[in-house]
């Protein structure tokens, strides 16, 4: 399983959990080196990190924590074309400024187009429960159970 998760984390600025440029680097990159494409699971993120840029912290958080904190804030999500990600910005009670990067089902949907794309053995979930419920849809949408 190659990490493909995490490119933006709590030692980086704020940005995408796994923008598919660099995704798509990653596959290129382990291809590149000998792994055959039926060896790699692609590792995908189902959760998100919350910047709180005042602070310089992140939070790692479920996707349905993210969603409570879009909705308590009355904060839209933004589609960035670039990454293929989804994102919001919001300001806490404490006057904070935020900048919220997650993956959802439609960013997953451009994920699965590279397992089909590089034929990869399939994807791995990190971390089960944690995910926008809509994966489970999205994932036999996009890609069948290889035997």
């Amino acid at each position: 399983m190659i990490m493909t998760y995490d490119e933006h984390n709590p030692r980086t600025k704020p940005g995408s959990t796994a923008s598919f440029n660099w995704t798509e680097a990653t596959i290129r990159y382990a291809l590149k080196h000998g792994v055959p494409p039926s060896k790699i699971l692609l590792g995908i993120a189902g959760y998100g990190w919350d910047w709180d840029t005042a602070a310089d912290k992140a939070l790692y958080s479920s996707y349905a924590q993210l969603m409570d904190q879009r909705t308590k804030y009355k904060a839209k999500v933004i589609w960035e074309t670039r990454s293929q990600t989804p994102h919001f910005k919001y300001v806490d009670h404490n006057h904070h400024s935020h900048q919220v990067w997650f993956e959802n089902s439609d960013s997953l949907r451009f994920k699965l187009n590279l397992v089909k794309k590089y034929n990869l053995r399939g994807i791995g979930i990190w971390r089960l429960g944690l995910e926008d419920p809509k994966f489970w849809t999205t994932i036999p949408e996009e890609i069948k159970v290889k035997k």
